[in-house]
């Protein structure tokens, strides 16, 4: 229970759901400030500037809310039936 969002997105799990190329962009515009933006933490803790959130990266960060919420199950948990 004390995963963070960076070992979430490189767990094999969340790489079934999303697909590299997909969980690479979310690392990239949410985690890893040594990758990309780490819009997350600076959201989360108060301390991102007003110049951080450009119309480009809201843009981005809306464009992977609406693709998480696009995906399906396609079996149900726990070995039950669909």
């Amino acid at each position: 229970m004390d995963e963070t969002l960076n070992s979430l997105l490189r767990g094999e799990a969340a790489q079934q759901v999303l697909g590299p190329p997909h969980g690479k962009l979310a690392e990239y515009v949410l985690c890893d400030p040594e990758l990309g933006w780490n819009l997350r933490n600076e959201v989360a803790h108060g301390t991102v500037r007003p110049d951080a959130l450009s119309s480009t990266r809201v843009l981005l960060v809306w464009l992977l809310l609406i693709r998480v919420t696009c995906f399906t199950a396609t079996t149900s948990p726990a070995g039950g039936q669909a």
